[in-house]
């Protein structure tokens, strides 16, 4: 799709990449040339895992015992999990080659680097990579389904978020999220973790584990500061200020407390997670762009991992 037919859901055609430097537009370019072959690898692998599935579907006919289906069940997830993987290493040429445009590493083909005229206000034409990329294809996926909240402070957090990555692990079955930042205002901490990890029986919650953010003072977005009166009916009482939960992206970082209501809070968490793994990562260019909000064909796939959960037995 050229940039031209992008439209915004909430304003004018192009009124988002309009805003962009002549320079940014560019990157943007580079990336939205980048992001079509992550989609043909997709639709690749969507072919062969059809083609996989048939014939151990047809396979699965012609046996008469609960045993020998265990067994082929076992060795269909074998071979599907060889082709994902295959298919992963793939990707995985893809995502630094953006990063490295997002983040200003590499310059991209026909971008002038000449003196830039500012009167017409897109931008300086100075910025390095493409700005507030991960905020805005945040922003963006929050606009289009709740499963993601970004409050307005958050936003200024987000703006020194660099990547994003996801890897398996096996010890047990899951995987892992890392959300690299630049040095920021608002804490220590270089990379935020999360860690989901799938049941493997009807009996066993999913469940994850989170990074302690370490806060600088006073810069807690995970918290506000709220005033109140101890004894209304005194006088004389003083006034209080106390910090209170609010609502925010980093609460997805922060582990389910011990002794709370773990099991939806870690069922909770890990469809987020899922939900980032997914379809912001692979997608995250054209959640930038805005062409996601269009496009609802990228959530149409068959979620193979929620059919996996109910067989199990």
């Amino acid at each position: 799709m050229p940039l031209e037919k992008i439209r915004k859901l909430d304003g004018d055609p192009l009124t988002r990449l309009k805003k962009l430097s002549p320079r940014v537009r560019k990157r943007v370019e580079a990336l939205r040339n980048l992001q079509g072959q992550p989609g043909a690898l997709k639709a690749l692998l969507s072919e062969e895992k059809a083609v996989l599935k048939a014939g151990y579907e047809k396979l699965h006919k012609s046996l008469d015992t609960k045993s020998q289906r265990d067994a082929l069940k076992a060795l269909y997830s074998e071979e599907k999990a060889v082709l994902e993987a295959k298919y992963e290493k793939l990707h995985e040429s893809l995502y630094p080659k953006r990063y490295e445009i997002v983040n200003g590493v590499v310059e991209v083909k026909g971008v002038d680097l000449a003196p830039v005229d500012h009167s017409d206000n897109k931008g300086t034409g100075d910025e390095k990579g493409v700005p507030n990329f991960w905020l805005t294809a945040l922003k963006s996926f929050a606009k289009y389904e709740d499963e993601i909240y970004v409050s307005k402070r958050d936003k200024e957090a987000l703006k020194f978020l660099k990547d994003i990555k996801w890897c398996r692990v096996d010890h047990p079955k899951g995987f892992k999220l890392d959300f690299f930042f630049d040095t920021n205002p608002f804490f220590k901490n270089s990379v935020l973790t999360k860690t989901c990890h799938k049941r493997i029986n009807k009996t066993m919650a999913k469940n994850t584990t989170g990074t302690d953010i370490e806060w600088f003072p006073g810069k807690c977005l995970t918290k506000k500061t709220v005033k109140c009166n101890p004894d209304r009916r005194l006088k004389s009482a003083k006034t209080m200020i106390r910090p209170v939960d609010c609502e925010s992206f980093f609460h997805f970082f922060k582990p389910p407390p011990v002794g709370g209501p773990q099991y939806h809070m870690q069922e909770d968490d890990y469809e987020i997670g899922s939900t980032i793994r997914d379809k912001i990562i692979p997608d995250a260019v054209l959640w930038f762009t805005g062409e996601a909000e269009e496009d609802d064909s990228i959530y149409m796939e068959f979620d193979m991992e929620a059919f996996e959960d109910a067989m199990i037995y």
